[in-house]
């Protein structure tokens, strides 16, 4: 059942496990207690939600894999980015076109899952069907330096 269908509105009292599109692949989904920021159109979506929890910190949840390439998707209901000292965005790549190619991230730290998944950093960890890792570049006999 989503937010909105709960009625949920900012303030609202929030505890529910997030993190469960991806199933066990990038770990078990966590139980985030915290309060309801916003309920409503975002990303595209009919629903997203921002829940702020802890010491200052907030959550946006999407019903689907989203990619942040700019900082505009997280300026809405007046959330200024540069009021948070360290983002967390879970994604592969995209978000370096519009936190580091600009300069806003003044540093980056790449974190992968604990376990193989497809979104994952070490490529000899994927389950290749139609090649064999060893033909591929940097793995292929003959790559790596000595």
């Amino acid at each position: 059942m989503t937010l909105r269908a709960r009625q949920a509105k900012p303030g609202d009292f929030f505890y529910i496990s997030v993190g469960e599109i991806t199933g066990e692949q990038a770990g078990s989904p966590v139980r985030v207690r915290g309060a309801v920021k916003y309920v409503g159109e975002g990303w595209g979506c009919e629903e997203i939600a921002m829940i702020e929890f802890g010491d200052n910190n907030l959550l946006f949840i999407v019903p689907t894999y989203t990619q942040i390439r700019t900082l505009s998707p997280l300026r809405i209901e007046g959330l200024n980015p540069d009021d948070y000292d360290v983002f967390f965005v879970k994604s592969r790549v995209h978000f370096r076109r519009g936190f580091d190619e600009t300069g806003y991230a003044k540093t980056i730290m790449v974190v992968d899952a604990p376990e193989d998944w497809f979104g994952t950093t070490r490529l000899n960890a994927l389950n290749y069907q139609n090649a064999s890792i060893d033909s591929l570049h940097p793995f292929r006999r003959g790559d790596q330096k000595q």
